[in-house]
């Protein structure tokens, strides 16, 4: 659990500090931005959000009526009913937006990239579903059909959140993980479903080296043995997807809005950002003595 007064301080000195830089820039009518809007503030509203998700509610109704209103009162004095707090989510949506952004963490040369479904509703009721009617696709990944969105990320070999993006479940991960990858210079680490030439040498002339799992129908190629090696520890990033989802409620099926859908997904992954313990990378003797034999630190 993280500490609630540290997460209000910083989320706060982050929105006030976007919104008097955004406020120097406005040109026209003169209406400026404010954080203390009537009742909760932006900031709280954004706090509480991404509290919820550390909580062991699995719905955010239960969690508001019972964790907030009840526990949290003297921290939140201007609590108003759910329905208006419902209400107010969408308008914290671009903040969220921004410090994940401000929460990912710089890429130092190496890391993982992969992608995992976000359902919104049963295979058997895609047909009828109607809140994501004209924005999730049907998609598949290795577990089967799904109907919903994907979720692509690049994490360091510390755990920590570089890249991400939220898309179709329809979308191309090789497509996708091009697009988040051009920017990058170094190695990156992926499954096969990131195999495709065009992409290497486009990634490649970046100074990047996007290293991938080879298909049954494909001629073996040589690798470094430390690169062999940290490959087999892609199950890095699975376990971080396993944490969004089974801890911190990413995947659920009780969404009413498409906005506040957004929003939920945007700060489950700010909660990620903030959780003190994150799953790294585990050597075994071998392999940290092979490592360092090459200048390769962790």
């Amino acid at each position: 659990m993280i500490d609630l007064t540290e997460l209000y301080v910083e989320i706060d000195d982050f929105c006030r500090k976007i919104c008097g830089s955004l406020n120097e820039q406005l040109i026209g009518s003169g209406k400026i931005l404010e954080i203390d809007t009537p009742g909760l503030s932006l900031s709280e509203v954004l706090t509480i959000l991404v509290y919820y998700h550390y909580s062991r509610f699995d719905c955010l109704k239960h969690y508001y009526l019972i964790k907030v209103q009840r526990n949290l009162k003297t921290d939140f004095p201007k609590l108003p009913s759910y329905n208006r707090f419902v209400e107010r989510i969408r308008e914290v949506a671009w903040l969220a937006a921004l410090y994940l952004q401000y929460r990912q963490v710089k890429f130092n040369g190496a890391g993982y990239i992969d992608s995992t479904p976000l359902r919104v509703s049963h295979n058997k009721r895609t047909n009828s579903h109607k809140v994501f009617k004209f924005v999730a696709k049907l998609g598949r990944s290795s577990m089967g059909w799904f109907y919903g969105f994907k979720l692509h990320i690049v994490c360091d070999f510390m755990g920590n959140i570089v890249k991400c993006r939220i898309t179709h479940g329809a979308a191309n991960d090789l497509k996708v993980g091009a697009e988040m990858m051009k920017d990058l210079v170094g190695k990156i680490f992926a499954d096969k479903g990131y195999i495709g030439k065009k992409e290497f040498t486009q990634l490649l002339e970046k100074g990047l080296i996007l290293i991938t799992g080879i298909k049954k129908n494909m001629k073996n190629r040589l690798l470094e043995m430390w690169d062999k090696i940290l490959l087999k520890k892609r199950s890095l990033i699975e376990s971080i997807f396993n944490i969004m989802k089974n801890t911190l409620h990413l995947e659920h099926s009780r969404h009413r809005s498409v906005i506040n859908a957004g929003i939920y997904m945007i700060t489950t992954l700010i909660a990620y950002c903030w959780k003190p313990t994150k799953p790294q990378i585990q050597f075994n003797k071998q392999e940290t003595q092979l490592l360092q034999a090459v200048g390769i630190k962790f």
